[in-house]
């Protein structure tokens, strides 16, 4: 063979491809033509490059490396290759690497072994050695790593897995060799040469790492590789080698390809719900190692997207994650802490872009880079949706953690809250949405550096939209809701619905701080107290509200900490209550005039609103500040029930067929008075001047077999009312009538009250199996109620 010691560099070069055209050729049957055939050339390196080898460097490493050396050989051969590992700064590269390629394609199915000698100017390891790297594909690699060499001659073999694959292989031989303590050195390969090595032995293949794994929560879309790929074989030393190969090599089975399909690179995915399992073969060798899938099959989503967020200025939002909004840095949706389970992936429904988490234990989410500030926020808003079992004691629960000023985790300033929600807040298969105000997160003392969001809880497939910390507008948008009540029933200080007592003064000057404008909030008259700290109201006339039960007030503010109103009569003698702030958008309160005891209701002359202490200085806008009494007699009927017929004994309802006979008026010896009146075309009992009442039904029932008693009650002016149910003498022992007694809630602010009282509230001193009776009681003499629907039901 001709030497040719020059250093030999392929650049990828140019192949002309000659098109003949010829017009009305006849077409040619090619199916008579042969495949081409391909030379089974064995050598690679034998004193010179072969004819249609080529070299090409790694990309990074020095391309220089490499050059044919006729000075150090083995046994006496006329070349070897010499390899010149850089060292670590060296400017050419950083390390020595390359492939060594057929142009053309060699068959090489005839060989099971690449084998060379080689040596090295000191001890050494080079990372990888192998075959079947062509630029390309590389579909049929084969590596061996961390090989070690000193400065005598070492053969090395490389064993072929299944030789059958290498019918068209240019990937002849790579190498990659990094210095060593950050020192370069030198290396020589020579004989390089593909062989037939008979005393190879066991070729065994492994995929999965030789382990049988199972991936038991599985679901249509679900993909897996069966990786890692080895191969191991007995050289003809006695010595087992374990290699690196291409999954290429391997012909892959599912036992149920209903449920899973594998392709020929060894990548699983999931196409149906069953169980399967995954195998391989090596030259048509059982391999070691499987693939078990337990899938589920088509996955539980949302079938429509998150409720879109509403349009919001810039400012008064802070989102992480939301179509709506733009989205702040956030450097992981999953920091795959230890222990966590939780899987995320991102997917669209309805083009809308969701995160969706599995198996979810717990998991972190981070925005370290930087921390944000949600100081100015007042709520934190998160969309979810779960397929997951949602009754107690199922929980999904959010932790927010603020890094401090130093901005690190663990540097002595954290702090965190985390609170939980359950049912009936949190439902399966519909979307949630929570508006937490960031004052429940009483742990989280500082809101300047947050950095952490950790999602947790039982429910383990949750999908999560619209994550975003947002305040309100400091002023409302609409206008406080437009007061129903009739104006008989109202003394009106403060609204455009009723007329208002005459003289008032809504800006006394006592020394405040406050700005009190009167503005239009949607057409309506609002008041406007800014840079509040406290204000008063100087009724134009001491007003006595003594026969009225609330004082009703609209408010709003989106930026105050501390917020109370007194009623105060001449002392003078105030009382504070306090409203619940910040809102959400208008607040409508009741407040029992009881609750401004001992205030003197029969002369009120001033209101007053203060913050507490709290030195904010917030924006409070108020409206319908009136006094309101429940209205004597009810003015609609009471609901109409709905229970099926059969599920009912009626002893009172126009609904039903009640029980004959039932006396609504035996002579107990009360002092109240009864009638059966028309509201709203319907009837019901009125009781007037109360102090106890019985029923005496027209015989006896046995309503062991029902749940409940269902009552529908008005009172305008009781302060005291309950509902006994009543069973024979003897029938629970003894000789008095059994009876226990149920309260019911006086007055009935909001109109009609009604109540399904459990049966099981009366046992074990009633028997359910004979009751005979009801009686009310709670009055003083002077109070009326109304009733309606007295109804046993299951």
């Amino acid at each position: 063979m001709k030497r040719n010691t020059s250093l030999l560099y392929t650049l990828y070069g140019c192949f002309g491809v000659l098109l003949l055209l010829s017009a009305g050729c006849k077409k040619r049957d090619l199916s008579d033509l042969e495949q081409p055939s391909y030379p089974t050339t064995a050598e690679v390196f034998i004193d010179d490059f072969t004819s249609d080898l080529a070299y090409a460097a790694f990309g990074g490493s020095d391309v220089r490396a490499f050059q044919v050396d006729n000075q150090v050989v083995y046994n006496n051969t006329k070349a070897s290759m010499r390899i010149e590992v850089p060292d670590a700064n060296s400017p050419q590269g950083s390390y020595a690497g390359g492939v060594y390629f057929s142009k053309t394609g060699r068959d090489l199915s005839g060989y099971n072994a690449l084998t060379f000698f080689v040596k090295s100017t000191m001890p050494a390891t080079i990372n990888v050695v192998g075959l079947g790297n062509d630029l390309g594909a590389s579909q049929h690699v084969v590596s061996l790593s961390g090989l070690t060499v000193n400065s005598n001659w070492k053969k090395v073999i490389i064993p072929v897995p299944d030789p059958s694959k290498l019918k068209v292989e240019k990937g002849l031989f790579y190498y990659s060799a990094a210095p060593i303590n950050g020192s370069g050195y030198t290396l020589w390969f020579d004989e390089v040469k593909f062989e037939n090595i008979p005393t190879l032995a066991n070729m065994t293949g492994y995929v999965r790492g030789g382990n049988a794994d199972s991936l038991t929560k599985a679901e249509t879309g679900d993909s897996a590789s069966m990786a890692s790929f080895r191969a191991s074989v007995n050289l003809p030393t006695g010595v087992n080698e374990t290699v690196d190969v291409s999954p290429y090599y391997f012909a892959y089975t599912s036992s149920d390809a209903s449920v899973a399909t594998v392709s020929e690179n060894g990548m699983v995915r999931v196409i149906g719900a069953g169980t399967t399992v995954v195998t391989a073969t090596l030259g048509g060798k059982p391999a070691t190692g499987s693939l078990k899938i337990i899938s589920s099959g088509t996955p539980v989503m949302p079938a429509t997207a998150a409720p879109v967020p509403p349009a919001r200025n810039a400012s008064d939002v802070i989102s992480l994650y939301s179509n709506a909004y733009t989205n702040v840095p956030v450097d992981t949706w999953n920091t795959h802490w230890q222990f966590s389970t939780a899987e995320n992936s991102f997917i669209k429904i309805n083009n809308d872009d969701l995160i969706r988490y599995r198996y979810l234990n717990f998991v972190g989410i981070e925005f370290q880079h930087p921390t944000i500030n949600i100081t100015p926020m007042r709520y934190m808003h998160m969309d979810i949706w779960t397929p997951d079992p949602t009754a107690l004691p199922n929980n999904f629960k959010v932790l927010l953690v603020d890094f401090g000023a130093n901005g690190v985790f663990g540097g002595g300033d954290d702090v965190q809250h985390e609170i939980t929600v359950t049912a009936p807040t949190l439902v399966s298969n519909n979307w949630v949405s929570l508006d937490v105000p960031l004052s429940q997160f009483t742990g989280l003392t500082t809101r300047a550096h947050v950095a952490q969001l950790v999602l947790s809880g039982t429910v383990l497939n949750v999908y999560v939209d619209n994550v975003y910390f947002y305040k309100l507008p400091t002023a409302p948008a609409t206008a406080a809701p437009v007061p129903t009540r009739a104006a008989s029933d109202v003394l009106s200080i403060f609204s455009d619905t009723y007329t208002n007592v005459a003289g008032t003064d809504f800006n006394p000057n006592w020394g405040q701080s406050t700005i009190t404008t009167q503005e239009a909030i949607a057409g309506n008259n609002t008041l406007h107290y800014a840079n509040f700290n406290y204000q008063g109201t100087q009724l134009g006339s001491n007003q006595d509200v003594s026969s009225y039960g609330f004082l009703h007030l609209d408010y709003y503010t989106t930026n105050a900490s501390q917020l109370r109103i007194f009623a105060i009569s001449p002392g003078p003698v105030e009382t504070p209550y306090t409203l619940t702030v910040p809102t959400a958008g208008w607040n409508s309160v009741d407040i029992p005039l009881s609750a401004f005891a001992p205030v003197n209701l029969s002369s009120i002359f001033q209101f007053k609103f203060d913050a507490n202490g709290a030195t904010d200085l917030p924006d409070i806008y108020l409206d319908n500040i009136y006094f309101w009494k429940i209205p004597a007699v009810p003015t609609v009927a009471a609901p109409t029930p709905t229970y099926p017929a059969a599920s009912v004994i009626s002893i009172y309802s126009d609904a039903y067929t009640n029980v004959a006979g039932t006396d609504f008026f035996p002579n107990w010896g009360q002092s109240t008075q009864y009638s059966q009146v028309a509201i709203a075309g319907n009837n019901a009992i009125k009781y007037s001047n109360l102090n106890y009442q019985g029923i005496q039904f027209g015989s006896n029932q046995d309503v062991s077999s029902y749940q409940y008693l269902h009552v529908d009650y008005y009172s305008a002016d009781a302060t005291s009312l309950n509902i006994y149910l009543i069973c024979p003498p003897g029938s629970a022992g003894g000789q008095a009538p059994w009876e226990k007694a149920y309260a019911l809630p006086v007055p009935t602010a909001s109109g009609w009250n009604s109540v399904d009282i459990p049966l099981s509230h009366f046992t074990p001193i009633v028997a359910l199996n004979n009751t005979f009776q009801f009686k009310f009681d709670g009055g003083t003499g002077s109070q009326t109620i109304y009733l309606d629907n007295i109804v046993f039901h299951q």
